[in-house]
């Protein structure tokens, strides 16, 4: 043991020896002495808070006491005067509401429970749910979800509708998260009826934007987007917070149905507001998602300047599942370029982490991309289980949009094997999923892989057809690369049906976007299948 640290651990024992040599009651003095002094220097107690109704810091203003406040509250504890219990108990929240707001999750937590046992039905079940929405956030849903049924065993007690539908918002959260899709389903629907049945319009808002997030990711778009329609409108004057996050939904169900530009703006306005108000989390995901459509539509570089600020961001405030998308997505970008090692290590990283929260919607997403990767490397059979484990996480947790994705990679795979016929299956199955829900980007995608195939079979007329929906479906979703692949790959559809110049032309426009777009490999793509076609058919290159 080195001296710095002897001397620490002497202290220690010193400390400790000399204050247990107190007696009782004189220590419960020193307390109360130590409490009234630091109280005095800080200038005096803060104002009482509003009895802890909210599931949220809205009524918090900080205060400089807030610093000092666990200290406070435990001197005010062990001076063991009923005088000074409403004192402990204005500390402790003023504690627990600093070290929520500072990202000190773990202090955060424990000083929400240590508030909680000091308080009896509708406040502790908000403190338990405060508690629980930290762990939560942190990565402990099944922690948390403990503590929320606490609460929800108090709230039912009470009969108190609006207390009761904040924390089955909750509690569907938790479940939506762990996979629970038809649970989290139905416990929205409660907390829908018992929020309706009262007069708080801001708890009601909020469960609506969740349970439209919900039906978005299951699918029912055109639902989703009336919901968060509905919410903002109950939304315009009361929370900017909560009406930040609704606009980052409603911007993901306009970049899922191709109004791009609508997207776009809707992002840029939720993250303009939250220069107003300190919410790390909603920021964080918004830029995430802003970044994903910006590198769906050519702009990777600044995507990628875009998601590094979101693991930052995600990281200083103890967000896992938001860093872990963001590793995620800065893999796809690596992908895409063809950085095989670098993807490879990201997605390996963001699948750890939504492993390790329990977050299987999450995970099979994720999983979905590591096999993709492994196909590109040409790992088939690794490929074909990771693709098999992605659909069973995609169907146990109901996100059809992904079934529906992860349907046509792996038909690709399939192709990519010689398996024609089950590509060809898989991918007519993946379009039927993807119109379902009306996921017009991937279905662009999957149309041109299914017209590619149509090509290598020499079916040119049906491959025409299908080339030409995809060209305007990409054009719909503003993805310049794809529709320029597609350009180029329908060209060589028309010059093997022996219409050459149409085909240059067609073979132009699309060499001159991707002249626009350095880092997409695609152009490589078109490039190599364009000379093997040229000399199969005897004909010179296309200029």
């Amino acid at each position: 043991m080195d001296a710095e640290h002897a001397y620490l651990f002497r202290h220690a024992l010193l400390r400790d020896a000399a204050y247990s040599l107190q007696l009782p009651s004189d220590r419960a003095r020193l307390h109360a002495l130590a409490f009234a002094l630091i109280e005095a220097v800080i200038g005096g107690r803060p104002p009482a808070l509003p009895p802890l109704r909210q599931f949220d810091s809205a009524e918090y203003a900080p205060h400089p006491a807030d610093p000092l406040a666990i200290e406070l509250a435990q001197h005010a504890r062990l001076a063991g005067d009923a005088a000074l219990q409403p004192a402990t108990v204005l500390y402790l929240r003023r504690a627990a509401e600093h070290a929520e707001r500072n990202f000190y999750n773990s202090e955060a937590v424990s000083t929400w429970r240590e508030l909680a046992r000091a308080l009896t039905s509708i406040e502790r079940a908000a403190a338990n749910c405060r508690a629980a929405r930290v762990m939560h956030l942190s990565g402990g849903s099944l922690s948390a979800e403990g503590l929320v049924q606490e609460a929800l065993t108090d709230v039912l007690a009470e009969g108190d509708d609006a207390m009761i539908g904040r924390t089955l918002t909750q509690q569907a959260g938790i479940e939506r998260e762990t996979g629970r899709t038809d649970a989290a389903r139905q416990t929205y629907d409660r907390a829908l009826r018992h929020l309706g049945a009262g007069d708080d319009r801001r708890a009601l808002a909020i469960a609506m934007v969740n349970s439209a997030s919900l039906d978005h990711i299951s699918g029912r778009s055109t639902h989703a987007e009336e919901q968060l329609n509905r919410a903002l409108e109950l939304l315009s004057e009361l929370d900017p917070a909560a009406k930040c996050r609704a606009l980052v939904n409603l911007a993901n169900v306009y970049g899922a149905t191709g109004r791009v530009p609508e997207a776009e703006e809707t992002y840029l306005r939720a993250l303009d507001m939250t220069a107003q108000f300190r919410d790390i989390r909603t920021r964080a995901i918004a830029t995430g998602n802003l970044a994903t459509l910006r590198h769906a539509t050519g702009r990777s570089d600044l995507a990628r300047q875009d998601l590094l600020e979101v693991i930052t961001m995600a990281r200083e405030s103890g967000d896992r599942s938001t860093e872990a998308t963001a590793l995620s997505s800065l893999g796809g970008i690596a992908k895409d370029q063809a950085d095989f090692a670098a993807a490879e290590l990201l997605f390996a990283q963001a699948v750890a982490i939504v492993r390790e929260i329990h977050d299987r919607r999450t995970e099979g997403i994720l999983t979905g991309q590591l096999a993709s990767l492994y196909r590109l490397t040409n790992r088939d059979e690794l490929s074909l289980t990771t693709f098999e484990r992605a659909l069973a996480l995609h169907r146990k947790v109901g996100n059809r949009p992904w079934i529906g994705r992860e349907l046509g990679n792996l038909g690709n795979l399939y192709w990519q094997m010689g398996r024609l016929d089950d590509a060809e299956q898989s991918l007519h199955e993946a379009l039927a999923v993807l119109r379902e829900v009306g996921s017009v980007s991937p279905q662009a995608s999957t149309l041109g892989n299914l017209a590619a195939l149509s090509h290598a079979r020499g079916r040119l007329k049906v491959a025409r057809e299908q080339f030409e929906q995809a060209i305007t479906l990409g054009e719909r979703v503003q993805d310049r690369g794809l529709a320029a692949l597609h350009r180029c790959q329908l060209a060589l559809v028309l010059m093997e049906a022996g219409n050459r110049a149409e085909a240059e032309k067609l073979w132009r426009t699309g060499m001159t976007a991707f002249a626009d777009l350095p880092g997409d490999t695609r152009r490589q793509t078109a490039l190599s299948h364009m000379h093997e076609i040229c000399e199969r058919l005897g004909e010179p290159p296309m200029p």
